[in-house]
């Protein structure tokens, strides 16, 4: 059951980075996700300051996830990838924000983002339909979509391994619940 919630939120690195050269717009996306998330963002990003405002963003949407420990309980399982099919695509745009502050940008999009969309597009509508099943209480259906999810791409391992390279624990933490 926490492969599923895992690959349904698909969630979640040590390098020297510079400031972005494009202030202005990074004080546009301090100001969004300011807007967006109630936390500060301070502009421009340096490295420990992306790393700060990452990590804080990963730990909000964390709490917003309840853990499925017990692989039995279909409900359990229901409450969790349906709060993750809710608060994922919004952390999606917030990562891409924060990403874009970055000179590193393309290798963070490429071992973060990307496969994290990838995981979560595939795995998105087999969780909207487990979530639907469970409340049906069509215990078959629900091990069926669970079996299909578990077939889904699965990028958690690599991107946690990025993740805590980077220096991205609590993102890395968020990829592994």
């Amino acid at each position: 059951m926490q492969l599923l919630v895992e690959q349904i939120i698909g969630l979640t690195f040590k390098t020297n980075c510079i400031p972005h050269p494009n202030v202005a717009g990074q004080q546009q996306i301090a100001s969004q996700i300011n807007q967006a998330t109630n936390l500060p963002v301070a502009a421009p990003f340096g490295h420990d300051q992306f790393i700060d405002q990452a990590n804080a963003l990963c730990r909000q949407i964390s709490a917003q996830i309840p853990l499925a420990t017990d692989p039995t309980d279909l409900q359990g399982l229901s409450n969790a990838v349906n709060a993750s099919l809710s608060v994922y695509p919004g952390f999606l745009g917030q990562v891409s924000n924060l990403i874009a502050t970055q000179p590193d940008q393309p290798n963070l999009a490429a071992n973060w983002l990307s496969p994290m969309q990838t995981d979560f597009d595939a795995a998105r509508g087999l969780g909207a339909q487990f979530v639907q099943a469970v409340r049906d209480g069509d215990t078959e259906t629900a091990n069926q979509l669970l079996d299909q999810i578990s077939a889904a791409p699965d990028h958690r391992t690599d991107v946690e391994t990025f993740l805590n390279g980077y220096g991205l624990t609590d993102c890395a933490t968020l990829e592994a619940q």
